[in-house]
């Protein structure tokens, strides 16, 4: 670009200008790092002294004011008793259907193997049936 501007042709950058650079670059990175490093270290922290504290101390803790939504206990949800005739009555058809086109399947097998069957028995009638007439064709001409 500058090039194009200025009409001067401008060197790549050194190795030195590039290692410079680069750690720039680093030191940019590594000053984010510590403050993000200290709230995961809080956080780590908290969850280690919750989970240290006796049964007593944590009843202590949130019956006092100073509960979080963490500290909150969870609505239980009733268990509802599920009713299992529904999955079995999809079972049961499902079974029963698979049944059927598994017949259906068989069926359409045994008919294709009959096919066959027929077609080699045409084929040999076939066959037979040009010997013969080549056998008489060739008699008729031993006989002349």
């Amino acid at each position: 670009m500058e090039e194009l501007a200025s009409g001067i042709a401008v060197d790549d950058l050194t190795e030195k200008e590039v290692l410079i650079e680069e750690l720039i670059e680093k030191e940019e990175t590594i000053g984010t790092l510590p403050i993000q490093q200290k709230k995961d270290k809080d956080a780590a922290e908290d969850i280690r002294k919750k989970a240290m504290e006796s049964m007593g101390e944590t009843r202590k803790r949130k019956s006092s004011g100073g509960s979080t939504d963490d500290d909150q206990p969870r609505e239980r949800k009733t268990p509802t008793k599920r009713c299992a005739q529904p999955l079995i009555d999809f079972l049961q058809d499902k079974t029963n259907s698979d049944r059927e086109l598994h017949q259906q399947e068989l069926e359409i097998k045994k008919k294709e193997q009959e096919n066959q069957q027929e077609m080699i028995q045409s084929m040999m009638l076939q066959q037979q049936q040009m010997n013969q007439a080549f056998l008489s064709v060739v008699h008729k001409l031993l006989e002349k």
